[in-house]
């Protein structure tokens, strides 16, 4: 077997991929060549430790040189860092500080866009202040000195925790990955341009390409957005002929009500609508029905002509089920299956990647050219890396693989299945748990430290303790939950005749009575809820009661409820805080909905898609920051009150005017009204009479990216971990029941024992045969279960 010409890489250009480990290769070809043989099988004598001072003709400094690359390649195929040997003390802790800060120095640096003074008005400050004509988020717009110097700062840090990363994974490594040089040379752009734009404000009110480059440096940043852009990337192409056929569609429909339509107004009595208006050019008709395609202005395109011709309905109908019914329908179930299609090929090709990386690795470790790696070697390479990762220990690397203790070597497909495991039990460690090969509790520390050791007296204390163990009996039995669901709805209706006499301003609201009444029971209800909370974290211990997704909420709720009394008690709050505080209470009333299977799936489905959701709504932002920033610069400062321009148009009318490109609060809302489809031919006849025609081209795109793309994906999200969260719950109520049945057969074979009759079964192979199937159908659930966990793991991890 060929090893040695294995890609090291795996990005596109593999020009040059053996040239950074060329020394490594001689010492390889050294060992295979010194070792006597190609492809024979040596006895156990040729094995030993890498301690010892010669290795087959070969020094084992020489050799331990080799097994330290190898266990970077694996650490390359892993996604683990390794440092280089003989780094300064400061490099790894400023490191792993500045990697901590990484997430927080992106958000300031996306964040300034809601306080930078846009740069059309970079030059007419008077415009910029003068919010009354110029409408904008009425957020403070600071100089440019102080924004860009803050920018400057945070992209120096992100710069330099590039360059400890350089300094540590070593030059060849770092270049070696294709997305860490993207995120250099994005960065490097991005602090060249902030630089300009501090020392030449004219370079910044005219050219400025930093908010154009800070949306493509966030998606590289974080590896679930930039797995989810190459992702839609790979959709366009899947979709591009059922976009060619949706234009075909709008063009033919466009000609045919151009055709019929253009001179409708002449058939209109006086004083009634006019169908010229939207057919009266073909660019006109073009996009008036694209905008129909939406549903946005479906009577106001259709109603003038459906007033005089009855018969035009079925014009409209035809198109709206080819186009939103069948055309669009059939591109969502496209992106769907193209997700689905592009998820297995992204997990394949890193399947691919991996393995080559460890097969590059097992080339280095096999000294005698005979396929095989000494398990001792194995284990001093997953020691290397447990200590930089968080890989599950292993203490038997034989049990892990199923092989008898005394097996001294392992194969090629042994090698990769090991390291294949601990990649996947990185992910998934609670998976370490019980099995074979693995270390259960990890291994203690010298002196515990004050949490572990609090946690230690609460388990003897729970443990041994007459009187917690009663209380915990009662907090989770069924009678306490009953009673707590009466209270939540006691509180809840509580709650309701507040609302109603608040928003009716009554009378008895104000009265000192009620007041004192309100207060009463409001503080009752408060103390009932944290004496609960505090109860169980009494009983549960801190760190499991907030292992718990429920209990947190709760907590959440209480604390909050808590201290919101307080501030009340003490008049500390504003009337409009009151209103927040009342909201804030009504989430008591969310636990009543855990008591219905139906929301409880619900939830799970959602917690399970919340890594997918993350990840698109980091490509939402990067779209909402790079087409805001873009309508700033095409159309920012046009849209303002008094604009001669706009008067009489449906923007002016419904007083849209706040709603703009002058900065980029601005843009985010007028961009959530497009991707809402709010009335968003509005704003688009509203720049077109502006600016040009042209400028329509910038409003489709976003749709196609946002709407037709985004949206649907996560649509498609949505469906794929529904699908398997309710198989999961279908394969639990059935379970349910089958073991309702067997304890059914059990009670009744236990009374025919007792009495001596044998009725309900014909014969005992009757029994037997139900006894069987049920045992069949028992290990089928079990399977669809473990099928279910498998395939949401696999989603998470692609995420």
């Amino acid at each position: 077997m060929d090893y040695h010409r294995t890609p090291l890489v795996h990005n596109d250009d593999s020009n040059g991929a053996y040239e950074e480990v060329g020394e490594d290769e001689r010492l390889v070809n050294k060992v295979h060549h010194r070792s006597g043989r190609g492809g024979e099988t040596q006895g156990q004598e040729g094995y030993g430790t890498i301690e010892q001072g010669e290795w087959q003709g070969v020094p084992a400094g020489q050799y331990r040189a080799l097994v330290a690359h190898a266990t970077r390649h694996v650490a390359l195929a892993l996604g683990v860092d390794i440092p280089q040997p003989g780094l300064p003390r400061y490099v790894e802790p400023l490191y792993i500080y500045l990697r901590y800060a990484q997430s927080l120095l992106m958000c300031v640096v996306l964040g300034l866009a809601f306080f930078e003074r846009p740069s059309w008005c970079q030059e007419e400050h008077d415009k910029c202040n003068n919010t009354h004509i110029y409408m904008n988020s009425n957020l403070p717009k600071y100089h440019p000195t102080y924004t860009d110097g803050i920018e400057f700062v945070c992209l120096s840090l992100l710069f330099a925790e590039m360059g400890l990363r350089y300094k540590i994974i070593g030059r060849d490594f770092f270049f070696m990955n294709t997305t860490l040089f993207l995120q250099t040379v994005l960065l490097a752009l991005l602090l060249f341009d902030t630089f300009i734009s501090l020392i030449f404000p004219i370079y910044r009110a005219h050219i400025w390409l930093s908010p154009f480059i800070r949306p493509w440096v966030f998606v590289v940043m974080f590896p679930a957005v930039r797995a989810t852009f190459w992702q839609i990337v790979r959709i366009i192409p899947l979709i591009f002929e059922l976009l060619v056929l949706l234009v075909l569609l709008l063009v033919t429909t466009a000609w045919l009500g151009l055709i019929l339509f253009f001179d409708q107004e002449d058939d209109v009595p006086v004083g009634g609508p006019q169908g010229k208006h939207y057919f009266d050019t073909f660019g006109n008709a073009l996009l008036n029905m694209f905008t129909y395609l939406t549903t946005a202005n479906s009577p106001d395109v259709r109603t003038p002509i459906y007033t005089v011709h009855r018969s035009s309905f079925w014009y409209f109908l035809v198109f709206m089920v080819l186009g939103l019914y069948f055309l669009l329908s059939f591109i969502f179930s496209t992106v769907y299956n193209s997700y689905k299609t592009v998820s297995s090929d992204s997990e394949k090709n890193e399947n691919e990647r991996r393995c080559k990386d460890l097969t590059y690795a097992f080339a280095l470790l096999d000294k005698t050219h005979n396929d095989t790696v000494d398990v001792s070697v194995c284990d001093h390479v997953i020691e290397e890396l447990t200590k930089y990762s968080t890989l599950p220990q292993v203490h038997d690397v034989n049990a892990l693989l199923g092989q008898s203790d005394d097996t001294k070597v392992i194969t090629l497909p042994q090698f990769l299945e090991l390291f294949n495991t601990l990649s996947h039990l990185q992910l998934h460690p609670e998976e370490a748990i019980g099995k074979e090969g693995f270390v259960v509790v990890p291994p203690k520390e010298d002196k515990p430290g004050l949490f572990l050791t609090i946690a230690h007296w609460h388990s003897q204390i729970v443990d041994r303790s007459l009187l917690f163990q009663r209380v915990r009996a009662i907090l989770f039995s069924p009678a306490f939950d009953l009673i707590i669901d009466a209270l939540l709805i006691i509180n809840g209706a509580f709650f309701a005749l507040q609302t109603y006499l608040f928003i009716e301003d009554a009378v008895a609201f104000k009265h000192q009575g009620w007041v004192e009444m309100s207060e009463t029971v409001e503080w009752t209800f408060t103390i009932l809820w944290t004496i609960e909370m505090v109860l169980k974290i009494c009983v549960l211990g801190f760190r499991t009661y907030c292992s718990s997704y429920k209990n947190l909420f709760d907590a959440f709720v209480t604390l909050t409820g808590l201290a919101t009394s307080i501030l009340l008690q003490w008049d500390l709050v504003t009337s409009r805080l009151v209103r927040v505080i009342m909201i804030v209470r009504c989430l008591r009333l969310m636990r009543l909905f855990t008591r219905i299977r139906k929301f409880r799936t619900i939830f799970s489905a959602i917690i399970t898609l919340m890594p997918a959701f993350i990840s698109l709504l980091g490509i939402l932002i990067a779209q909402y920051y790079f087409f805001a920033f873009l309508g700033m610069r095409l159309f920012g400062g046009l849209m303002y009150v008094g604009n001669p321009d706009l008067v009489g148009t449906a923007y002016d009318g419904n007083g849209y005017y706040a709603t703009n490109f002058n900065d980029f609060g601005s843009a985010v809302v007028l961009l959530y009204d497009l991707m809402i489809l709010s009335n968003w031919y509005v704003y688009i006849d509203a720049i077109a009479i502006l600016t040009n025609e042209a400028s329509r081209v910038f409003f489709f795109m976003f749709w196609f990216f946002t709407n037709l793309l985004t949206l649907n994906l996560l649509v498609a999200n949505i469906l794929d971990v529904v699908s398997v969260v309710l198989d999961k719950e279908k394969a639990e109520i059935e379970a349910v029941k089958e073991r309702q049945q067997q304890e059914q057969m059990e009670a009744e074979d236990r009374q025919r024992a007792l009495h001596g009759a044998d009725y309900d079964y014909d014969t005992p192979a009757d029994s037997e045969e139900i006894k069987r199937r049920f045992a069949s159908q028992q290990e089928a659930i079990r399977l669809a279960n473990a099928r279910a966990s498998i395939e949401l793991q696999r989603r998470s991890s692609l995420k």
